[in-house]
């Protein structure tokens, strides 16, 4: 076999390992509530989701100027329990250190996820500005 033909067949085999990949993440999507984080901030944001009685769960990352999908835990996605998104960027608190830490995170309202639920969460610029856009 030639180089350009050896180079066809590896070609192939990547495409369908990644066409592959693609459609078991896709039929996995669907059981999982998820929050797809828009970061329009220069700043690397961490999302939490935060309960009513203090428990804390972290969501992930999503790097500066991205949007990243972000799985929500099980026991959050059961359509009854209240939560909320939290918005925190370290790097924010470090750069602002004459201002409050309150700056460099912010909370959501209340809300609930059910399996298969996506939460569209819009990361502005100024962090204390972003929010869950209505339905």
């Amino acid at each position: 076999m030639n180089s350009k033909g050896l180079r066809q067949v590896i070609t192939a085999a990547i495409a369908f390992a990644a066409s592959t990949a693609t459609s078991v993440a896709a039929q996995t999507n669907p059981d999982k509530a998820t929050v797809k984080a828009d970061n329009r901030n220069t700043h690397e944001i961490v999302v939490y989701a935060v309960t009513d009685d203090g428990a804390r769960y972290r969501l992930g990352e999503v790097n500066r100027l991205s949007t990243n999908d972000l799985a929500i835990p099980a026991d959050l996605a059961n359509g009854t329990t209240q939560f909320r998104l939290k918005v925190y960027s370290y790097e924010a608190a470090r750069s602002y250190k004459q201002i409050s830490r309150t700056v460099a995170a912010v909370k959501t309202s209340p809300m609930a996820a059910s399996a298969g639920e996506t939460i569209r969460l819009m990361i502005q610029p100024n962090i204390t500005e972003s929010y869950v856009p209505a339905p």
